[in-house]
């Protein structure tokens, strides 16, 4: 491709964390809880033309491959679902023609108990699909693939500025605390939304975050972050920061 070696490099190495995710953690000192979620965040730098987009296309498809085969088991799952729903349902059909002859014959505890027997067996859900990479979700969304893959997932921008630049918009507050809480791979966050439901809880947002940018959009971004503008919240400088080894 005839570009730096550390394009490809980045992509992978965040990449590898993504997948890794909150599966082992590093801990720092020995005799402390102090425990360290090992996703990364970074992003290849360059001008136009410098082959970014291929180096990261070709870095991301371990991921593209894992995400197919990720498919293929949910569509099984799903499949397995449907027919398990149908048996449950007749289940419960059964169950509740057996409790009306109790209640008509007088037997009202016997049909009480048989009920409750029943209410104890949650239908149950669907399976979950293994995301391993977002690239344009609500925060909202982005918070129920969190609670369906806990492990974590990687938020992928061929243009991470665009990404960043709508972080900045007014009412997306809400969405840049989500992705600084999603830096540290171990914080817990609950929505509460009244369309999509209250008490959402994410034990841990766990966000790997990867890239594209060119020197003067991120060179503007960093002038915003360092001078008080709208970036000044510390979200591109806990992407900055190092982290321990």
């Amino acid at each position: 491709m005839q570009c730096p070696p550390d394009f490809p490099a980045v992509a992978a190495v965040v990449a590898l964390s993504s997948v890794i995710g909150r599966k082992a953690c590093i801990a720092p000192k020995r005799r402390d809880s102090w425990r360290v979620t090992p996703n990364l965040w970074g992003a290849v730098v360059g001008r136009p033309g410098v082959m970014k987009s291929p180096a990261l296309a070709e870095a991301m498809k371990p991921l593209g491959r894992l995400q197919a085969v990720a498919g293929d088991l949910h569509a099984e799952a799903m499949r397995d679902h449907g027919i398990k729903q149908k048996l449950e349902g007749m289940g419960g059909k059964a169950t509740e023609d057996k409790a009306q002859k109790l209640v008509k014959a007088g037997k009202l505890e016997e049909a009480r108990h048989l009920l409750a027997e029943a209410a104890d067996f949650e239908a149950s859900k669907p399976p979950a699909l293994r995301r391993y990479v977002v690239t344009d979700a609500s925060v909202e969304a982005l918070g129920e693939i969190l609670i369906e893959n806990p492990w974590g997932v990687l938020a992928y921008r061929d243009e991470l500025n665009g990404l960043l630049r709508g972080l900045d918009k007014e009412g997306q507050e809400g969405a840049r605390a989500f992705y600084l809480q999603g830096y540290d791979g171990n914080k817990a966050y609950t929505f509460d939304r009244i369309g999509r439901g209250r008490n959402l809880h994410i034990p841990a947002v766990c966000l790997s975050l990867l890239g594209g940018i060119q020197p003067g959009k991120l060179q503007a971004y960093i002038h915003d972050a360092v001078s008080g503008g709208a970036a000044d919240d510390g979200l591109l400088q806990q992407g900055l920061r190092t982290r321990p080894s």
